[in-house]
């Protein structure tokens, strides 16, 4: 079962940097950059969706600082 989830996420990382060139080539750096430094908020997002029990107020207010910073 560890090794399905190492491999998964593992999978997914690799999705989202692939995306992110293809982002880059699409819509240039800069936008692109812009989309990227989003990410912990997506993250966060996704996280209150899939686990809404598992999910922290600090870890939402902790993601929007770094995102702004």
């Amino acid at each position: 079962m560890v090794s399905r989830i190492n491999a998964l996420s593992a999978s997914l990382g690799a999705f989202s940097t692939w995306l992110y060139y293809v982002s880059i080539h699409k819509i240039g750096a800069t936008r692109a950059m812009g989309l990227d430094i989003t990410y912990g908020v997506w993250a966060e997002i996704i996280q209150r969706i899939l686990h809404p029990h598992n999910a922290g107020l600090k870890l939402l207010a902790s993601s929007i600082i770094i995102t702004l910073g």
